[in-house]
C-alpha cells in the first residue's frame, strides 16, 4: 500500500526553503498551506492531489502549479487570482474553490472534464461562459 502524507503548514516568511522540504516528500498527497506569499515551488510537489492555498494574497496566477497533474482538489479562495490561464493541466480536477478572487472569466474551465464542484462566490465574473 502507498503511504498518504498530509501536511499542514503556516506561512512564516521562509516559504522557499519550506517548499524545498515539501517537494522532497515524494509521497505528499495533501497540503494545507494558507497565506503563502508565492506559489513558486509548489509545482514540484507532483504527487499532490489536494491543495489548499487559501488567503495567499500574492497568488495571481495558477501557472506556478503546472506540475501538479494529479490534483483533484484545489482550494484557492481569497487569493488574488485574476485569471485561470494554465488550469487546463489539472485534467483530474474535481473540486475547485475560487471564492473571493477577482476572476472575471470561467472560460478556461471548459477543459476540465472531471470537474464536479465549483465554488465561485463573490468573484468579478462578467459571464458564466465555461460552465456546462
Amino acid at each position: 500500500t502507498q503511504l498518504e502524507v498530509f501536511v499542514t503548514c503556516i506561512a512564516n516568511g521562509d516559504t522557499p526553503s519550506n517548499l524545498k522540504v515539501l517537494a522532497s516528500l515524494g509521497q505528499l498527497t495533501a497540503l494545507v498551506y494558507p497565506g503563502l506569499d508565492s506559489l513558486q515551488g509548489l509545482g514540484e510537489c507532483t504527487q499532490l492531489q489536494d491543495l489548499n492555498v487559501a488567503f495567499s494574497s500574492a497568488a495571481t496566477s495558477l501557472r506556478p502549479l503546472s506540475g501538479l497533474v494529479n490534483l483533484t482538489k484545489l482550494w484557492a479562495s481569497n487569493c488574488m487570482l485574476v485569471g485561470l490561464e494554465g488550469i487546463e493541466v489539472f485534467s483530474q480536477l474535481q473540486v475547485l474553490e475560487l471564492s473571493h478572487n477577482p476572476v472575471m472569466s470561467l472560460q478556461p474551465l471548459t477543459a476540465l472534464r472531471q470537474l464536479e464542484k465549483l465554488y465561485a462566490v463573490e468573484c468579478d465574473l462578467s459571464s458564466l461562459k465555461g460552465i456546462q
